[in-house]
């Protein structure tokens, strides 16, 4: 599945909606994707979805989310993460130079232990 929309904090958003009390300083952000239809697709805690906590430059753009989703829940697994600028899909992703690897959350390469590089790249140059 292929969903278009922002990164937000479900709890803060709950909070505007219903006056609950957020607690995302000691629990932790509960990230969804917000469609234009209003839709929340909260994020699975998983390796695919790392960026999303890890790296704000994520939560900033307005995103397409290839995602795998489950019966009876609105959760997402995320496949692949990419962007919308100026009307163009680009790819998400972070990169060794050294080792010509790529990875999808920030840390350290997984083979030499360099750090990775963030790199936002024009979806079609990676699709030939």
């Amino acid at each position: 599945m292929s969903l278009r929309g922002k990164v937000i904090c479900l709890t803060e958003e709950l909070q505007k909606l219903y006056q609950i009390i957020p607690d995302c300083e000691t629990r932790g952000h509960v990230y969804a994707l917000k469609t234009a239809s209003g839709k929340y697709h909260p994020f699975l805690p998983v390796d695919t979805a790392a960026a999303i906590w890890m790296d704000e430059r994520f939560r900033r753009r307005d995103l397409q989310v290839t995602a795998r989703t489950f019966p009876s829940t609105d959760f997402i697994e995320v496949i692949k993460l990419q962007s919308w600028r100026d009307g163009k899909l680009y790819d998400l992703y972070y990169f060794c130079d050294i080792c010509y690897i790529s990875s999808h959350k920030p840390g350290p390469c997984e083979c030499c232990q360099e750090p990775v590089e963030f790199r936002e790249t024009p979806a079609e140059e990676n699709n030939p």
